[in-house]
């Protein structure tokens, strides 16, 4: 398979890579092993505060969200199972149009093009991965903004790329399958969260391995407010009830800048800049791209590439 040279900017791609085995949403077991039966009933607690991290390999797990009695988003992560990457049809169509409206409205697109203006200029020529691109609502933004963005859509699910951004291609998001140094600026958009800490890092890893210039991670910020904004708004709004189940599961999941500052500093020696970016209640992370694809490519080191990261 020739997927890891499709990055270039003159590469033809392989899209046979869609055939690529692949699993982005963690599965959640218990010590004992998995007990839920795809119903998320089973959770794992993840913080850096609670003594986890990337490397320790250590979980709570917990039977139901949060506590009884404790408001949530106030103990630290919860990961539960999402029911998008169970259903199809309809039910998968208007969540993944809910999901665009989010990102469109509440600060994803704005944030995600800021971000990129510290790398790029409107007129520049540049290949960029889409790592849980979904209906690839971002990847659609950056090709308005900078029209010479050649953007690569990729998510676990094929279901989920029919209207993302060619070329498409179905994959594992923890075992990407491209070259070292494939791409310019590999990104992901709400997907972070889906991970335990330790496949968390394995992801940021691998996503900075086949990028040349640096990653950019966005992702929402774990908040009572954030928790309770599209079932308050859903009136308003007509968010489907698959939206509203999965967006308080996903804010209960998210990290903290401080978690993701941790997490940043313990797969990058460079400069890593985490930041809050309200009122949308997201976070972002820019981490530059690792030694290898720079030395290979001729590119600048890890430490020059650090100057965009300001």
């Amino acid at each position: 398979m020739n997927a890891g040279r499709a990055a270039d900017s003159n590469a033809s791609f392989d899209l046979n890579c869609a055939q690529t085995p692949a699993r982005i949403y963690t599965e959640f077991y218990t010590p004992q092993g998995r007990r839920d039966g795809g119903r998320g009933e089973y959770g794992e607690m993840d913080d850096f505060g609670d003594g986890t991290s990337p490397s320790s390999g250590n979980a709570v797990v917990r039977k139901t969200r949060h506590s009884a009695g404790c408001l949530p988003c106030t103990q630290g992560r919860v990961l539960s199972v999402e029911n998008l990457d169970a259903v199809e049809g309809v039910e998968a169509e208007k969540n993944l149009r809910d999901i665009a409206r989010i990102n469109r409205w509440f600060g994803g697109h704005r944030t995600l093009v800021g971000l990129l203006r510290r790398f790029v200029e409107p007129d520049d020529r540049f290949s960029m991965l889409d790592v849980g691109a979904a209906s690839g609502d971002m990847g659609r933004c950056v090709q308005k903004q900078f029209r010479h963005a050649r953007v690569v859509s990729l998510d676990r699910r094929p279901l989920h790329l029919k209207a993302a951004p060619t070329p498409r291609i179905a994959a594992d998001a923890l075992a990407l399958p491209f070259a070292d140094a494939s791409f310019d600026l590999v990104m992901c958009s709400s997907l972070l969260h889906h991970f335990s800490s330790n496949e968390a890092a394995t992801l940021l890893r691998g996503m900075r391995r086949i990028a040349r210039r640096a990653v950019i991670v966005l992702d929402i910020e774990r908040h009572l407010l954030a928790y309770f904004f599209l079932p308050l708004t859903r009136p308003l709004l007509r968010w489907s009830e698959l939206s509203v189940h999965d967006g308080c599961a996903s804010v209960e999941a998210a990290f903290r800048r401080s978690e993701l500052e941790s997490l940043a500093q313990s797969v990058a020696t460079g400069k890593v800049v985490v930041q809050r970016h309200r009122p949308w209640f997201r976070l972002s992370m820019l981490l530059a791209a690792g030694p290898i694809g720079s030395e290979r490519h001729g590119r600048r080191s890890e430490s020059d590439h650090s100057s965009n990261l300001t």
